[in-house]
């Protein structure tokens, strides 16, 4: 779990994770794009030069 403790304001954003595969040896950066999992982008709400973000995460173990 992740708490969003600065900015007060914030926009968060879950989109897929895309990376590229890797490819025949030689050509290790020209694999296929692939999906995996997802990644959280978080941005400020205005627009700013400089942002400062500080995060609580927190591990559960489950049920």
């Amino acid at each position: 779990m992740a708490e969003i403790i600065a900015p007060k304001t914030f926009e968060t954003k879950v989109d897929a994770n895309i990376l590229t595969a890797p490819g025949k040896p030689g050509f290790v950066d020209e694999g296929g794009d692939e999906e995996r999992g997802v990644k959280l982008a978080i941005t400020t709400k205005e627009k700013v030069s400089t942002a400062e973000f500080a995060m609580k995460l927190t591990i559960k173990k489950e049920k």
